[in-house]
């Protein structure tokens, strides 16, 4: 019997999977299918949307009828009328968890395979290695699974929230040589950072999306670039306890109040934030949410139709649940990931991210919720806490959370010329109003807005994906 349809899974690690939805047919496409037929045109509806929210909460992108399936997305394409439906269907909400007691043999034996599966033996690695759990739980399976000559830590060391000392003491451990990576002056070739734009099919505006472009990876193309992100999504996506309040608040506020503090939203980025939705305070903003450059391309009334639409679909969602859906579904693939998948192309690396890995997940996902958090102190990965300590000697209980930190303050500063020409040359805002925004934000030290404008206008100017034609 003829099939009718065919389903399309998703992808779920460092591939993303692609699907151009023409009118005359449906096909799955890579980076070189959309560069060989000479980009796609851009869907200003969904570049309103990144800039207002920083990620796209859809599997819509920047690009007209090109969706992107991330973990958890299946589409099923018809043949008859070439139509396509895309689901998506979150396989680790914690109802689903089959409560599995943590296993430390069992556990191990998973994170090696993953690391196994991902890393190509057959090239140098480098892991970027900071104090945190993630990262440090790759050591641990890279020490075993390869070569540890050709293992290669780089460590980012923050003027404040330094994690070079922990990462230190791991790399030394486990006998991988070790660049800690001080940045004194953020000033970047211009080549480089047209490149890093040229290579990207999808911004990411991520608040340290260039980090990656001052640790020295020039050195390693070819190379595989190893990267602790991915597990949030199963492993316990646990909010900080401001986010948690004002996400309670926030689910108690009409929409129609919510709309009339939108409307107030140029005076002043607190009234952005307020008219937001409680499905939006995992993470959906950005420091552009309050000007009007959104506005131009996509009405304020028509984001927040769609918004208002997916808060209600998650309104019984206990938040711990709607946290891992929908930023681990869209913020951590799109935003965060996406910066280290722009980071691998601009330097032609191999991108490996073992955490997202299904079978590690699926290990990780079926534990109890108390191996996995502790939900009255907010604290998350206990068994990987536990395992790290006898592994490393670390006390991952008593040692601070370190959140990663990047200058982008100082980076809008040092490269403020080739900045301030690719945001107002780059034509993708009306000129006059883009001036006006871009005065406003010189004028109030907004470099946050800057550095986001600057992520987006360099990718509209500069990517070889887009359709110029």
């Amino acid at each position: 019997m003829e099939m009718k349809s065919q389903k399309i899974a998703p992808a779920f690690g460092s591939e993303s999977r692609y699907l151009l939805t023409e009118p005359d047919r449906v096909s799955v496409v890579d980076e070189a299918a959309i560069l060989a037929r000479g980009g796609l045109d851009v869907d200003f509806s969904g570049v309103s949307h990144l800039v207002d929210s920083g990620a796209i909460p859809m599997t819509s992108t920047v690009f007209q009828d090109l969706h992107v399936l991330n973990g958890t997305h299946t589409a099923e394409v018809f043949k008859d009328d070439k139509t396509t439906a895309i689901s998506n269907h979150f396989p680790y909400l914690r109802k689903y968890s089959k409560q599995n007691r943590y296993n430390e043999v069992e556990f191990t034996n998973n994170l090696f395979a993953a690391v196994e599966r991902s890393i190509d033996e057959r090239r140098k690695s480098v892991l970027f290695l900071s104090s945190g759990k993630d990262s440090a739980a790759l050591a641990v399976a890279m020490a075993e699974c390869c070569d540890p000559s050709s293992v290669h830590a780089i460590t980012y060391s923050a003027p404040q929230n330094n994690e070079s000392e922990i990462a230190s003491r791991i790399a030394n451990r486990f006998g991988f040589s070790h660049d800690i990576i001080s940045i004194d002056n953020y000033r970047l070739d211009e080549v480089l950072l047209k490149t890093f734009f040229a290579r990207q099919l999808i911004p990411s505006l991520d608040l340290c999306a260039t980090v990656y472009l001052h640790c020295g990876l020039e050195n390693f193309e070819g190379c595989n670039l190893v990267d602790g992100m991915g597990n949030d999504q199963y492993i316990g996506h646990i909010p900080p306890k401001k986010e948690a309040i004002a996400a309670q608040l926030q689910g108690l506020i009409p929409y129609s109040f919510k709309t009339l503090v939108g409307a107030l939203r140029h005076y002043h980025r607190a009234f952005a934030i307020g008219s937001k939705t409680r499905s939006e305070m995992v993470g959906f903003w950005s420091f552009l949410s309050h000007s009007q450059l959104a506005d131009e391309l996509t009405p304020f009334s028509q984001r927040r139709k769609v918004w208002y639409q997916i808060d209600r679909a998650y309104r019984g969602y206990d938040y711990f649940d709607l946290r891992a859906e929908l930023r681990g579904s869209y913020i951590d693939f799109e935003k965060f990931i996406r910066k280290v998948k722009n980071a691998a192309s601009t330097y032609r690396m191999s991108l490996s991210l073992p955490w997202c890995d299904f079978e590690l997940a699926n290990y990780c996902h079926n534990l109890r919720d108390d191996d996995l958090f502790d939900r009255s102190e907010l604290v998350n990965k206990c068994f990987l806490r536990e395992f790290l300590e006898r592994k490393t000697g670390i006390d991952y209980f008593r040692e601070p959370k370190r959140a990663f930190s990047y200058d982008f303050s100082k980076f809008v500063l040092d490269n403020y010329e080739f900045i301030k020409y690719v945001c107002l040359e780059s034509n993708l805002f009306e000129r006059k109003s883009l001036e006006y925004e871009f005065r406003h934000f010189e004028n109030n030290g907004e470099y946050g807005a800057i550095y986001q404008l600057f992520l987006i206008s360099g990718w509209f100017k500069y990517s070889h994906f887009i359709n110029r034609l």
